[in-house]
This record gives structure tokens, sequence and C-alpha cells, in this order.
């Protein structure tokens, strides 16, 4: 067991004649280090990321503190680049600047090349001071077009490859982006990582995914690109440790529509470590061996206050990682931000402190005005000469003295004489492997045909390190004429050598490296080296080289040329070529069929025809019902489709009928076909449960009026399941037809206390979204008060639609016999009786008026419940999730109990204090969960639908709230824009009482 000690640092932080003492706060770190506090307020209060230029100045995002939208930011430009100053060498910076002001939400900084490169949404800038005064005095912007909504998901970095290349991240927020010269580089939705020239020139998209916010990137001396990015996965949710490749697609899930973006080369890429519900933030590789990582990755989580250590392990051609807590502070204001070295091989650690709250956890109840500091984490007594203050003569240096330099214990050293070396006339790549490294990087930087000569040299280098190097080299240059000594590296060596050399043989535009490239698709390989493989297949756009690879008798080499060929910007597939292929004996073959055959919206008639085809078999063969329900739904436009899936519902198996059943659940605002009808009235009417509740989903997305009788019997037989009957009146009901009385009994029976949570929230949400007639609605008047804090605001929002005097009347008489209201926003309820005849607005004022003040003592009342927070009891606490009391099973998950609307809670008692779980609680649209974030849909019928997105794809968007999930044809979308307010209704402390309340929050916070 590693055994950790706590210290506490302190700082005196001196600006001009100003003494100010920073808080204190306890960390935890492995013995033989320390923290040091070597900036804080007022140097800096809200430090985001940093960097160090090559005098040792530290130049920091600093944050006034203003949680806003892109607008607010843009009208305000709040924010700035400050620069800290050492001037005395004793390790804390005494010294604060402004470098640069006027800026939207700064989350990032590199210096190079005497310039600081800066992310500010939505643009990369490049600031320079040339009078040397302090200040940038002269700004470009060297990329734009990235959008942004303040959440911090935004753009990031940029930061510098050992190749001079500068990379930057940018989330799932849209973007549109060219060149110099005005040509489009990219215009779409998701998360890329990003690259180009110093000078922002050839901007290039090095990968992307579905993630919603890549972070940072840090390089190993290989120059492979390691990264971190939060809700990489989604359900339960993922905050994760990256190898980005170029060309690589990377999850969510869930992503349908953006991963469709991205030329694939099969299943999107997995990640090397999974730190959960963390929120990653900074990252880097140490690259120093001064507090014994070298190599180790270190990564900063900004929820549970911490900075992990990883040690990287090959794990195929990619990487695992071992993993453990380095680093935590235990003020639970702190928000940690960023980490990297110092150039004498320190950790610097950066804490925002507690002003940012838009989708990370922050407390209403804190400080406002929480500010963050600037730690060092060292071994006490290691001295390490800081070479930026050395003058060492880089510019007088022989070329020999500065290869030795490519070695030195020191990464600034190494730096610089990489940096020097690139100016050089191109050197020989000799030396230890280290130095062989950094010369080949001079080399890249150096780009003349003389440098790129040596880097093809290495190739053939004996040192493996050295070979991958230059590799990555070519895949950064594009060297054409490296093709001949890369091909020996797909057959020998190692398996991170030989993805390395695919990769950039797909960059180099060899022909001759095609018959290669399929020769090693045949081979086994981890899903980094299939995809460099096929990618550079796909780069290269060689189909009549590449075709033959499809006559293989190798299941693999046939399915990843399959691959390529179909992504391929020159592809020729056709339909008389892929179809076969669906029900070929190979499962990895048929599913690369059945994808691509998915998408040709092209091939419908011949995918039809040969569906046909395997009905019309005297047995139905598994992969051809298989191919069926991977295809069809996606061609169900198509007339010849339709009379297929009529075949599917009339067939004597009964596995093609229940697969013809889920192909039609999977379609969206979807016409009845003639040859439906029979086969849906039969199975409707039937007894068989499974086939009737696989019929009853499929009318859902197929509604027709000739379905209404018999889903209209399911729904009025008090014989059935309720389930069953809800699922059936979602397939008849109608946004602007009236709810008849048989359904409205069920409904309204539904909303009692003998319903589960999920039928009453269900039942509560149709009652709100139907068309209810004015005696309807004075007969659910009473069951406000009764119903529950989830159920209660779908019901008001019937009332909501009324105008009638009586209601209204009705309304405020039951409201005004209720002492509280919980899980109903105040401002919604006063919007509501705005509609009604003004003497209604009399009766309701008084009731108002109550209510009101109960709002307005919200922040004394969770004063008051913080201080009873110690007593929670977690074993009572479980009992009250479990209960479902306050409705918490009906939204969120622990394990495998409850359901996953929100966030899933197994673990968030490690990123959550007493305090945020409580708030999160009791006000919970003060923090929306990044990824829970609801959105408001209108439609082109007039109605709207409120929800969290679970999926989006080409042809829906599907929204779940506490009572399922909505699927909403993109047809029908006619707005979609983000809420302001939380899925989760406030005042659910109010339903479950002070001693339950801290005892579920005692409970959550024991879930480690």
């Amino acid at each position: 067991m590693q055994i950790v000690t706590a210290v506490r640092g302190c700082l005196v932080a001196v600006l001009l004649v100003t003494c100010v003492t920073a808080r204190a706060a306890d960390f935890t770190v492995p013995p033989g280090f320390t923290v040091q506090v070597v900036a804080g307020p007022p140097l800096v209060e809200r430090p985001v990321m940093a960097t160090f230029d090559d005098r040792g100045r530290l130049f920091v995002a600093d944050n006034v503190g203003l949680n806003m939208d892109d607008a607010g930011y843009d009208a305000q430009l709040p924010n700035l680049m400050r620069m800290l100053e050492d001037t005395n060498g004793d390790g804390v910076f005494d010294r604060s600047t402004v470098f640069a002001d006027k800026m939207t939400f700064p989350q990032g900084a590199l210096w190079y090349q005497g310039a600081l490169y800066v992310a500010s949404p939505p643009n990369i800038w490049r600031l320079q001071d040339i009078d040397g005064d302090g200040r940038a005095d002269r700004r470009e912007i060297i990329a734009s077009g990235f959008k942004y909504t303040g959440n911090a998901a935004d753009v990031h970095g940029p930061f510098l490859h050992p190749g001079g290349r500068i990379f930057w991240c940018h989330g799932r927020k849209g973007h549109e982006v060219h060149q110099k010269d005005g040509r489009l580089v990219s215009r779409a939705k998701g998360a890329r990582i990003w690259s180009a020239k110093p000078d922002g020139s050839d901007i290039q998209v090095f990968a992307g995914g579905g993630m919603d916010n890549p972070v940072e990137v840090t390089f190993t001396p290989e120059g492979e690109v390691l990264g971190d990015a939060n809700l990489f996965y989604s359900d339960p949710r993922g905050d994760v440790l990256i190898h980005w490749v170029r060309g690589g697609v990377y999850p969510r899930y869930d992503q349908e529509a953006v991963l469709a973006e991205f030329r694939r080369t099969g299943d999107p890429l997995k990640d090397i470590f999974n730190f959960g519900h963390g929120a990653v933030s900074g990252l880097t590789l140490a690259r120093s061996a001064a507090l014994g990582y070298q190599g180790n990755v270190f990564v900063s989580l900004f929820n549970t206050r911490k900075v992990t250590r990883s040690v990287l392990v090959p794990r195929g051609s990619t990487f695992a990682a071992r993993t453990e807590d380095f680093f935590t502070v235990h003020d639970p204001d702190a928000h940690l931000t960023d980490v990297f070295e110092d150039a004498d091989g320190s950790l610097m650690i950066l804490n925002t402190g507690g002003w940012f709250r838009r989708g990370c956890p922050a407390s209403e109840i804190s400080k406002p005005q929480a500010t963050g500091a600037i730690y060092r984490v060292r071994k006490p007594g290691h001295k390490v000469t800081d070479p930026r203050g050395l003058g060492l003569p880089w510019d007088g240096s022989s070329t020999a003295q500065l290869v030795r330099w490519l070695d030195d214990p020191r990464f600034a050293v190494r730096d610089r004489a990489v940096e020097a070396l690139a100016l050089r006339q191109p050197t020989v790549v000799e030396g230890t492997p280290l130095q062989k490294q950094g010369a080949i990087w001079a080399l890249t930087r150096n780009g003349s045909p003389e440098a790129l000569r040596a880097i093809r040299s290495a190739l053939g280098d004996p040192h493996e390190k050295v070979r991958q190097t230059a590799c990555n080299s070519v895949a950064t240059t594009g060297d054409p004429d490296a093709a001949p000594a890369l091909l020996p590296l797909l057959r020998r060596g190692g398996a991170a050598v030989r993805r390395a050399a695919a990769a950039a043989l797909g960059r180099t535009g060899a022909a001759a490296a095609v018959g290669p490239l399929v020769t090693a698709l045949a081979q086994p390989g981890d899903r980094f080296l299939e995809h460099a493989l096929v990618h550079a297949l796909i780069e290269l756009d060689d189909y009549t080289r590449t075709r033959p690879g499809l006559d293989s008798g190798n299941p693999l080499q046939k399915a990843r040329t399959l691959m390529a060929l179909d992504q391929m910007a020159s592809s020729r597939l056709d339909a008389a070529t892929v179809l076969p292929l669906l029900v070929d004996r190979a499962a990895p073959v048929r599913k690369v069929a059945v994808d691509i055959a998915s998408r040709r919206a092209a091939w419908a008639p011949a995918l039809a025809t040969r569906a046909r085809a395997w009905l019309a078999a005297r047995a139905l063969s598994g992969p051809a019902l298989q191919a069926m329900q991977g295809t069809l739904p996606k061609h169900l436009r198509d007339e010849a489709v339709k009379e297929v899936v009529g075949r599917m519902l009339g067939h004597g198996e009964r596995s093609a009928v229940t697969a013809a059943f889920k192909i039609l659940a999977g379609a969206s605002d979807l016409a009845l076909h003639p040859s439906w009808l029979g086969p849906f009235e039969r199975h409707l009417g039937g007894t068989d449960p499974r086939m009737l509740a696989a019929a009853v989903e499929a009318a859902k997305h197929v509604k027709d009026e000739r379905l209404y009788q018999p889903l209209h019997r399911i729904v009025t037989d008090p014989g059935r399941p309720a389930g069953l009957r809800l699922a059936a009146l979602a397939a008849v009901a109608r946004p602007t037809a009236a709810l008849d009385t048989p359904s409205f009994k069920l409904l309204f029976d539904l909303l009692g206390a003998a319903s589960t949570p999920q039928h009453a929230t269900a039942a509560a949400r149709f009652l709100g979204e139907a068309k209810l007639s004015a005696a309807q609605l004075q007969q659910l008047a009473p069951v406000i008060a009764a119903a529950g804090p989830l159920e209660r605001p779908f019901v008001l929002k019937a009332f909501g639609r009324s105008r009638d005097r009586e209601v209204g009347l009705a309304l405020a008489k039951i409201l005004a016999e209720m002492e509280s209201l919980p899980g109903v926003k105040f401002g919604e309820l006063v919007d509501l009786f705005k509609s009604y005849p003004p003497e209604v607005m009399v009766i309701a004022q008084p009731v108002l008026d109550r209510f009101q003040a109960q709002s307005d003592g919200r922040k004394a009342h969770l004063i008051g419940l913080e201080k009873a927070l110690d007593s929670g009891d977690p074993k009572k606490g479980r009992v009250v999730f479990q209960s479902g009391k306050g409705a918490c099973i009906t939204c969120h998950q622990i394990g495998n109990f409850g359901h996953a609307v929100g966030p899933n809670l197994s673990h968030i008692g490690r990123i959550r204090t007493p305090r945020d779980l409580l708030e999160s609680v009791v006000s919970p649209s003060a923090t929306i969960a990044q990824g829970f974030e609801p959105f408001v849909v209108e439609t082109a019928a007039g109605d709207s639908r409120f929800g969290v997105v679970r999926r989006e794809t080409a042809e829906a968007v599907y929204l779940v709230d506490a009572a399922g999930e909505t699927s909403i044809p993109r047809s029908q979308v006619k707005r979609m824009a983000p809420g302001q307010t939380s899925l989760m209704p406030e005042g659910l402390d109010q339903a479950l009482g002070q001693r339950d309340l801290v005892d579920l929050v005692a409970f959550l916070k024991s879930l480690n």
C-alpha cells in the first residue's frame, strides 16, 4: 500500500508593494514530494491553463469569474492572458502583468518562436510583443470558425508537436474552418483534433469523433499523440486517456449522425484508460527524470481535485495504462484545470477555484469569489539547473555541440537544440537513440530535400523507437520518396512500427505501397494497426490496385479491403459486388457488407430483390435475416423495400415476422404500406404477448388511422398490462386530437398510488401533451396535490393550454390548499396563470405570493440543510433511494437499480462533495451535468418536447425524460434549442423531508 503524506502550503505574493497571503490548502502527495503554492491572488485569481516561455515567464489564461454563453463573451471580451515572473529566482512568482486583454474565454497557451499562441474561441491566436514592453501589440488570427457555448467544451490549446506543427482540440460544437486562401477544410459538427503549421497554413484534421470535449494533447518522443477527453462515453459517463492516431474515429456511440461525418475504417477506436466521471482537464507526458517518472502521463481531474499518474505499457500497436493518484488538494472549492512541467522538472498544477459552474459541479452555497492558485510539486533538495537562465550560445554553437545537447537530461535544452538544428544544414542521423530522435525532428522542421533524405535513412535504424520516430516524421512531411524504405517495416518489427509505417505510407501517395498494404491486411493485429492499414489505402485512393483483396480467401483481408474500397473518394463499389457478401460465410465480411448496404440509398431496389429471394427459400438463414434487419431500416422510403417488409410480416417463420416489426420500430415518420395492414391487425388482436408487444412498438412508428381500432381496443382493455396499454396509446395519440374518455380514464388511474413510478410519469406526460376538455381538466385538478414531483410539472402543463375560467378557479383552489409545490418552478407557475381571465389571477395571486416567498428562501434553506449533513445515515439513505421516495430511481441508476435518464450515480461520491450533492437535489438547475443538458424541440405540428438528447441519427432526434424516450423525425423538427433548466424538477427536498434528504446525501457520498 502506498503511503502518502499531507503537506500544507501557503503563499505571500508580492505585487509591487502589496502583500497578500493566499488561502491555505491541504494536499496529499507521495512520500518524498513537497507542494508549494507559487502564485495566487492578486497575481492571478482564476488560472485556467498556462505555459512557460524560453525565459521562464509563465503565461496564464486568467478568468474574471463570469459564466456566460458565447454571445455574452463576444460582447464583453472580459478575460485575459497574464504574464507572471519570478524576479528573484526563488521559484515563487512575484510580478504579474497583463499580456493581452479583451479575450473571450482563453483555454490554452503555447510559447513558440517568440510568440504566444492562445485558443480563445472562436479563434486560435498568435500574440506578439514587438516593442518589448510586456504587452502583446500584434494579434493575428491563424485559425478560426470554431463554435463555442462557454461551457469549456470549446477550443483548447495549442500544443507543439516535436515535428514543429501545432495541434489543438475542439469539442462537439460545430465548426466551419478555411485555409488562409479561403479553401474549406471542414464544415461539420463533430469534435476534432486539428493541426497546422505555426503560421496557420496547411490546416488539417488529425482525428475526431462523437465525444463532447477533447481537452489537451501531449506527445511521446516518437511523436505519438496522446490526449484526454470528457464524455467519450455517455452511459455510463466515461472521461478518458486516449491515443489519437491519424484519421482515427472515436466514440460516443450515441452520436451516430456525427460519426457519419468521418471516413471509417471499422468500429470506433477505444481509450487507453477510463477515469469514469472525473472531468479530465490538463495532461502532460513527463519528459524530465527529476521526479522519477519520465515517460509517465499526468492528468488533472476537475471534479475530483486530483492529478493522476499513468504508466504507459505497450498493448499491441497502442498503449494500456496503469493509473494511480499522485496529487490531491482537499479544498472543496478547488478545481484543477492544468498540469505541466517546468524546465527544472517540477510539476506545475493549476487550480481555477470555485467560479466555474457551466456543466460541472460548483456550489451556489460556496463563496462566489472562491479564487484559485498555482502549485509546484517537486522533490526537496533535487536541483536541476534551469537552462533558460544560462544564456547558452544556441546560435553560436557548433552542430556537433547541438547534437550532444539532444540527449541532455533537461528537456528545455533538448527542445532548444532541436530548434537550432532545424535552421542548420541538415546533418546525418547518428548518436544515441535520443539524439537520433531529436535529429529526426529537427530535420522534419527543416523540410529540405537533404533533410528528407536523412530521415529516410533513419527508417532502417537498428533501434525500433528511432524507426518509429522516422515513420511519424514521414507521416508529418508526406515525403513521396520514402515509400521504398517504409515497405519493409510493414513486415518486420513491432506492432507500433508497423502501424506507424502504414500511416506514413498513406501520406506518401505512392502507388507501389497499395499491394503490400493489401497483403498486410491478412495479418492479425489490434484495432489500431487495422485502422492504420485501412486508412492508408483510403488515403492512397487507388481502387484498381486495392480491388484484388476482395477476392481473398482470408476473411480479415476481405473485410478490411471491402471497408477501404467503400470509403475511398474514387469508390466504384456496386450492389452486384457487395450484396452477395451480406450472407458471406465469414462474419467480419458480413458485418462490413451490411454497414455499406445500409448507407447506399441507390441500392434499395437491388437489396429488395435479393431479400425476396431469401424469403422465398425453403429455410430462412440466420445471416439473411440479420442482413435484412441491418439494412432495410435505412431504406424504408423505397417502395420495393416496403413490399419486402410486407412479405416478412406475412412469412410463416416467426423470426421473420419479429424481425419485420423490429425493422419498422427503427423507422420514423413512416406511412403504412397496404401489405402491412393485415399482419398488423392480426397480431394486434392476437394473444402472443411478445408478438403483440412487437406489433404495438412498430405501430408507434407507423401511425395510420386504420390501426386506430385494434390499438384502441388494447388501450381500453383492463386485462392488458399497463405498459402495453400506454404503448398502444402512444401509437394512436395525436397532438391536436381530443383525448377520449377511456384513454383519459387509463391515464387518470395510472396517476394513482398503486401505479409504478414509470407508468405514473408516462401517464402524466401524456396528459400534459393531450388536448383535454374543461371537464377533464376540472377532474384532473385535485390530482395535482397527490402527484409526485416528477408527475406534477407534466400535469400542470395541460392547464397551461386552457383559458377556461372554471378550470383556472379549480386549479387556484387546489394550489391554495397545498403547503408547498415540490417539482414546480415558480416562474412557470406564474406564466401558467397569465393565460386565464383576470378574475382567476385575483384568486391565484395570494397563492403565488406564498410560493414566491418560499422560492426566495431557498438559499437560507440550503444553508440550514448543509449544517445537518454530518448526521446522515448511508444505510437509511439507500432505503430512501430504492423505495422510490423522491422519484430518484425514475431517472437515475446505481448499479443495476433504477433508470438511466440522468447521470449514472454508481460512483457519484468520488466526484461530488456532500454540499454539491445537496444542491443537486434542492436546486438541480444551478449546475446541470455536462452531457445531460436538456433541449426544447419544437415540431412542425406546433407542439414542443423537453428532454435530454439520448442520441441523434440522420433520420431522427431521440429525446428522453422521466417518462421514457421519444423519437422525433428530423423532417418534423422545426427548432431545437438548449433548455434553461434541468430536467430534474425543483423542490425534491420538500417531497423527501429533511431527515430522508440528509440520509440520501450520505448514501450518495458513500458511492465511491
